[in-house]
């Protein structure tokens, strides 16, 4: 794991940490935030089952 910090809602990122393998450096970019940056999906509610 690297020590490179991230807030981000990617599925790399766990515990404040991105866990990518291998983040390779980029140069010469014009995107935004992270270019290794996936999109995790977001948490579903819950449903309780009522017996019903």
């Amino acid at each position: 794991m690297t020590l490179i910090q991230c807030d981000e809602n990617c599925i790399y990122q766990n515990n404040g940490y991105c866990r990518l393998d291998t983040p390779s450096a980029v140069t010469n970019s014009t995107a935004d935030g992270c270019m290794h940056k996936v999109s995790a999906p977001e948490p579903q509610p819950h449903h309780v089952y009522s017996g019903h």
